[in-house]
């Protein structure tokens, strides 16, 4: 399901809303949509501070003064499997008026009950529907005339890591607080040594068979100590939409197989990601 699909008809009551992404940006569009959609004020719930136990009885108790609640639970890896049973049990005790919507981010915590229910969506968010409009927004907001290739640079860089892209937001605005005009051309300078910029510059050269500009790239990622995960997820997306825009590239097509086989070997061998993967760049 597509985030602006979200509507009283669409989301099954409960739902488990599978969203992948962890980051601040992801909840708050979700949040924002379910609110315009459903048309309540949204409680949040997180299990990271609350026992799962004690979710039914907030639900339960609700706000007096509204004719329906909307509850999204979120951190849902903080419940035990064995609490699964006793949470699903619970669900068919709620009032029907009222709204209650699981975050989602790992599917494989959730059981297989849940999971393979019609309650269970997944949902994806779109950068040019979803992400672009926030972007725009938010600049504007914030007093600056961003061009459109401003967004789309940034949405090339950061969209497989929004948390990234929300935290480069917040960089961006801090660094040219009060200005008016941003070019691209500074933009690109600000950001030009953050680890995300560095993969997809790294993934380019690997594209061209340029090995010692890709390593030059690759040794900036390193001494951010960022996320190995993370890092090859950047690659590996920009890989493929590559290979989407170019319906080619058979170059494209290798390269992502080489990595999701180093992918599998760093996570089985933990020692010495970065030493493989520089390994890979030489030898692909």
């Amino acid at each position: 399901m597509r985030l602006k699909d979200i509507s009283p008809k669409t989301l099954p009551n409960p739902c488990f809303l599978l969203t992948r992404n962890p980051d601040h940006l992801t909840r708050r569009l979700v949040r924002e949509r379910i609110q315009q959609a459903l048309k309540g004020e949204v409680r949040r719930i997180s299990l990271r501070s609350i026992d799962p136990g004690e979710i039914f009885e907030i639900i339960q108790t609700g706000d007096l003064f509204s004719s329906r609640n909307i509850y999204i639970v979120e951190d849902l890896d903080a419940v035990k499997m064995k609490q699964w049973s006793e949470m699903i049990s619970a669900l068919e005790t709620q009032k029907s008026e009222d709204r209650i919507i699981f975050m989602v981010e790992d599917s494989k915590r959730i059981p297989d009950q849940a999971r393979k229910s019609r309650n269970f969506i997944e949902l994806k968010v779109d950068p040019e529907q979803d992400i672009v409009p926030v972007l725009r927004s938010y600049l504007q907001n914030s007093g600056f005339d961003i061009d459109r290739s401003i967004i789309d640079y940034m949405i090339n860089i950061y969209q497989d890591d929004l948390g990234a892209l929300e935290r480069e937001i917040e960089k961006i605005r801090y660094y040219f607080w009060g200005e008016e005009s941003i070019s691209l051309e500074r933009i690109q300078s600000v950001l030009a040594d953050s680890p995300e910029v560095n993969a997809v510059n790294y993934s380019r050269c690997l594209l061209k068979g340029d090995k010692k500009e890709a390593l030059i790239h690759l040794k900036k990622i390193e001494n951010w100590e960022v996320n190995f995960q993370l890092v090859l997820g950047t690659i590996t997306g920009f890989l493929l939409r590559n290979l989407e825009k170019n319906y080619s590239t058979a170059s494209s097509i290798r390269k992502l197989n080489q990595l999701a086989r180093l992918d599998f070997f760093v996570k089985s061998k933990s020692q010495l990601p970065w030493r493989h993967l520089e390994f890979f760049t030489i030898n692909s």
